[in-house]
């Protein structure tokens, strides 16, 4: 009898657990009909309107208001700089006003059908308040345009008369004098007598720089022919010039004549006279010339000048 206890306290534990699952499981419910579908309406973003904001229509309303304020002194300072720019200015286009576009009213939804045995009550949406009229924005007077105005053209000053150079007062402020300095006039016998050349008396066509290579040329090939002879005590400075006229192929036409014999005195005049008969024999020894024959009219009559301290 206690072996078979524990068997049947368990047989009524499971008994029991069945009889209570039964009656969670198997209650019966009320049935409740799904909710019928609502009507959905599409609107176009562009004429969708969103509820205003009181704080956003508040601040508008306080700009607007400022704004006011400040049109007359604006109107007045635009007014007088454009009195002061133009005499006569062009009036004022008048601004657009925007007009406010009326969103379109909401469409009333239709009534929900009762459902089920027992009408269910369902709350309705509050109808949405009406939005307030955007607030007008501060009218822009629109400042006139002036018209370029004609600006007159400087006036060009008078051109000055020149002022003449005052030549004195610029050479005493040089430590110069004011009149140009006269240029030395070239003498080529001068010159020639100076260096102990040859001068061509044909020379009239060329430079300085040709007749100086001209008498070098000369002189040259006339000086190794000449043997002057010995001076003495009282020679003192003796030259001798000698004309002589060459042929094309650079030989003596006649013979060669003294031109002037220079520096010769009582004293040394048989120096002299010797002098002048060395210089004759050199050029007749050295000729044929050889000398440019593109220049033949420059070295065809010529004066040479002969200085014996050339060849001592």
């Amino acid at each position: 009898m206690n072996a078979r206890l524990p068997s049947f306290v368990s047989f009524l534990l499971h008994l029991g657990l069945l009889a209570l699952l039964s009656l969670v499981t198997f209650r019966a419910r009320d049935f409740v009909p799904p909710p019928a579908g609502m009507a959905i309406e599409i609107v176009d973003l562009d004429h969708a309107m969103p509820l205003p904001d009181p704080a956003l229509a508040q601040q508008q309303h306080v700009e607007h208001v400022r704004g006011a304020e400040v049109e007359p002194a604006v109107a007045a300072s635009v007014e007088a700089s454009s009195v002061q720019a133009v005499p006569a200015p062009s009036p004022a286009p008048q601004p657009m006003t925007a007009q406010a576009v009326s969103p379109p009213s909401p469409t009333s939804a239709p009534p929900m059908p009762a459902l089920g045995p027992g009408p269910v009550a369902r709350p309705q949406s509050a109808a949405p308040a009406p939005p307030l009229p955007p607030a007008p924005a501060p009218t822009r007077i629109a400042s006139p345009v002036s018209a370029p105005s004609a600006v007159a053209p400087a006036a060009t000053p008078a051109p000055s008369s020149p002022r003449r150079l005052d030549a004195a007062a610029l050479a005493r402020s040089l430590g110069q004098t004011a009149g140009p300095a006269p240029r030395p006039r070239l003498n080529s016998a001068a010159i020639g007598s100076a260096i102990g050349q040859a001068v061509p008396k044909g020379v009239a066509g060329l430079s300085i720089r040709q007749r100086t290579n001209l008498a070098d040329m000369i002189r040259s090939q006339i000086t190794p022919c000449w043997n002057p002879p010995q001076a003495e005590d009282n020679s003192g400075h003796v030259t001798i010039v000698m004309r002589i006229r060459l042929g094309r192929d650079g030989g003596v036409l006649g013979t060669p004549a003294l031109s002037r014999i220079g520096g010769q005195t009582a004293a040394n005049g048989a120096y002299a006279n010797a002098l002048a008969g060395s210089v004759r024999r050199a050029i007749l020894r050295c000729a044929p010339l050889r000398l440019p024959p593109e220049l033949y009219d420059a070295w065809a009559d010529v004066e040479l000048n002969f200085d014996p301290r050339d060849i001592s």
